[in-house]
């Protein structure tokens, strides 16, 4: 079996696929194949010919077969610099605060100016294809669900958005701070801190939200480190009130 961090050349992708080399270069050039150059060549992880190949719905070659491969599967991260776009976007990039100062996730400095990414990050297939994919389950979770990385989140379901009432879309990158209450903000940082150096603590406790309406309220939270994304963990949250979460996104 092919290891998934085995890099292939279009001759050797070619054959494990039974195509020809031309067929593999278009798939490459159309952007359906995730490759990169290797001198004057291409160069594709047999991670992703096997997640290109599942998702087209074509034969799996035995080279590929894994124990896992009715579990999800994800495109490897990759900086959004980096990530397959027009040219006139590959020219934003360059001068982008993202770019220069090496963000490893791009949404975390959309309060920036310096920003130069004009596309709405839940419209932007690098978020669509590297990151969504990733936190999708939330969606299914019948409690207000978010998927945070130290001290940003990376997205949330239609119930947590209700409970702060705040779209959906602007939490992307949002500041954990605009959402938990000064008075619970260190002990959430703290959890996290030892969560990331694998201590092992109280995966639930009660902390304050902000609230429009009433300045806080009270929300009983659970952690769960996550493997996918590395080093994100999944919030999930219980309003400690009789106030009615609805399922409406905003």
């Amino acid at each position: 079996m092919i290891e998934d961090e085995k890099m292939l050349s279009v001759p050797e992708t070619a054959a494990l696929c039974g195509v020809t080399r031309s067929t593999i270069n278009n798939w490459i050039k159309d952007k359906k194949l995730y490759a990169t150059r290797s001198g004057r060549n291409y160069a594709v992880l047999a991670k992703e010919v096997l997640i290109f190949l599942k998702s087209t719905g074509r034969e799996i070659p035995s080279e590929l077969e894994r124990d896992d491969l009715n579990g999800p599967l994800f495109k490897n991260f990759q900086y959004c610099w980096d990530y397959p776009k027009n040219t006139e976007h590959e020219e934003g990039c360059k001068s982008c605060v993202v770019s220069d100062k090496k963000l490893d996730v791009c949404f975390t400095a959309r309060g920036s100016s310096e920003l130069a990414c004009t596309v709405e990050c839940c419209e932007c297939r690098y978020y669509q294809e590297i990151y969504l994919p990733r936190i999708q389950f939330i969606h299914q979770l019948d409690f207000p669900a978010a998927v945070c990385r130290r001290l940003s989140f990376w997205g949330v379901n239609s119930r947590w958005a209700a409970m702060n009432r705040i779209p959906q879309k602007e939490f992307l990158g949002m500041e954990m701070e605009r959402v938990i209450h000064p008075n619970s903000l260190e002990r959430v940082i703290s959890a996290i801190r030892k969560m990331e150096l694998g201590e092992s603590l109280r995966m639930t406790f009660n902390i304050f939200l902000k609230s429009e309406t009433k300045g806080k309220q009270e929300a009983s939270i659970s952690f769960f480190p996550l493997n996918e994304p590395p080093g994100t963990f999944l919030f999930l949250a219980k309003l400690e009130n009789k106030t009615q979460i609805t399922n409406k996104s905003q």
